[in-house]
């Protein structure tokens, strides 16, 4: 009968260990340096959300914590350290 329960508490932290954490607004995050293909030295970051031809208006290290705003499609508003804001892909919030 033990094993039993044993099993069942085996099985359930086994199927909780594939689930995706998703940080919601308001929540401080640590920026990651994998961009989806390869990992970055810098984080792009625009002062609007994407914008064809537009230019980052700043760069940021990853490893930086910083506060999530808005989630926005593939696009996060992050609170810099300094207290700007700024879009950066989503694919950096870990």
């Amino acid at each position: 009968m033990k094993i039993h329960y044993f099993l069942i508490i085996l099985i359930f932290f086994i199927s909780c260990a594939g689930l995706k954490y998703d940080p919601v607004p308001g929540q401080y995050i640590i920026l990651n340096a994998f961009n989806g293909i390869k990992n970055v030295e810098k984080i792009k970051v625009w002062e609007k959300p994407l914008v064809s031809g537009s230019k980052p208006f700043t760069y940021i290290n990853p490893g930086v914590k910083v506060k999530l705003l808005e989630i926005k499609g593939p696009l996060a508003l992050i609170e810099l350290p300094d207290g700007k804001t700024g879009w950066i892909q989503k694919v950096h919030i870990k």
